[in-house]
């Protein structure tokens, strides 16, 4: 932990030295370039910010990420830069992948300038706001979400390493999915059975991770995805604290198909030796049905579900008032999945704002003016 600081504070002096010399990527110059609105997330390393480009107004996403907080460094052409910036370079063009546009840097930190389609929401909000998915939407996402973990892998030997509900972004209107945060991102050929780093989410972890500190880099991505499926077909996380994690203990709907149950028990096998890999999920027969197309935008299928679901639900709470009405001590009874799911939410939330709670930085108020 010393020795990294150390590396930490000989980055910085690195950068107050010879770096911000650079013109091209100067902060001086992301403010000509870009004008920064409002604030759309954060989360432990960094935070993400609306922003415009100010010569067409292009809408872009801006992530601000401190030097302390970059988790691999990567010299290219004689300048140090965060690994994160080198591999959206070496992936840009790769279908579902979150496109870079610039990056500058100042004396505190980076900004890393992407795309920002208008119709995006992220599977954490969408899964709030919606609540589990069908099989059909979700199996539209998750074979995209496979197809691009495969050509990341296939194409550069590059692993994400963070994938999760609130790194997966989603058109609104087309159902397009994009893979977004690649601060944990790494090379495959770099990267070997070893002691994890604390990459990731730990309610997406792998069982391994907890039980010998060992991160399998395939296996826990199979894992990750795993969780993700789980996540969009029931609306709540299969574990919820790391017991429950290295016990594997799956609890799985009665409304889930036998095809989908099977690919996610594989994806969630404990022993990662015996877990599916790559390969299989891609093949595996639930992602080989036909994906389902439709003439309206994805965001009307969804509010047509939702609109369907709440109307199944008010009649079956009106059936159920008609016969019986419960006592007040009866109502204990009723604490059942919806609210569960809801208490699951609302420790996702927590966790999603305390993984952001070290980060305090603006990014206006973190530069110096060069």
């Amino acid at each position: 932990m010393i020795r990294r600081k150390l590396q930490d504070l000989t980055l910085c002096i690195s950068y107050n030295v010879t770096f911000l010399h650079d013109k091209a990527h100067s902060y001086k110059n992301f403010r000509k370039q870009y004008s920064i609105s409002e604030e759309i997330g954060r989360g432990g390393f960094g935070i993400v910010y609306k922003a415009e480009r100010t010569e067409d107004g292009t809408p872009v996403a801006v992530k601000f990420v401190e030097h302390r907080h970059v988790r691999d460094w990567t010299t290219t052409c004689k300048q140090l830069v965060p690994t994160e910036i080198c591999l959206l370079e070496m992936c840009n063009g790769t279908p579902g992948v979150v496109r870079l546009i610039d990056w500058f840097a100042n004396s505190k930190g980076f900004m890393i300038v992407m795309e920002r389609p208008e119709e995006f929401m992220d599977l954490f909000d969408l899964i709030s706001i919606y609540g589990c998915l069908d099989e059909t939407i979700a199996r539209s996402i998750f074979v995209q979400v496979v197809n691009t973990v495969c050509s990341l892998y296939a194409d550069h030997g590059v692993l994400h390493r963070d994938i999760k509900d609130e790194n997966i972004i989603i058109n609104m209107r087309t159902g397009e999915v994009i893979l977004v945060d690649f601060g944990a991102a790494t090379i495959i050929s770099k990267t070997r059975a070893s002691r994890f780093q604390g990459y990731g989410t730990r309610s997406y972890c792998p069982p391994e991770w907890f039980k010998r500190a060992t991160y399998m880099p395939m296996e826990a991505t199979v894992w990750s995805l795993g969780i993700v499926l789980y996540v969009m077909v029931t609306g709540a996380l299969p574990f919820r604290n790391e017991i429950q994690i290295c016990l594997g203990r799956l609890s799985i709907p009665k409304n889930i198909s036998e095809e989908c149950e099977h690919l996610i028990r594989r994806c969630l096998v404990v022993t990662p030796e015996r877990r599916a890999d790559l390969i299989e999920v891609r093949q595996h027969r639930w992602l080989c049905k036909p994906i389902a197309t439709h003439e309206a935008s994805f965001k009307c299928v969804l509010d047509r579900k939702l609109s369907k679901r709440l109307s199944k639900t008010n009649r079956k709470l009106k059936r159920s008032t008609s016969s019986t009405i419960p006592s007040s001590d009866d109502n204990e009874l009723f604490l059942s999945d919806s609210q569960t799911d809801a208490s699951i939410d609302i420790c996702e939330r927590i966790r999603r704002a305390s993984s952001a709670a070290d980060i305090t930085v603006d990014i206006h108020n973190s530069s110096n003016r060069t």
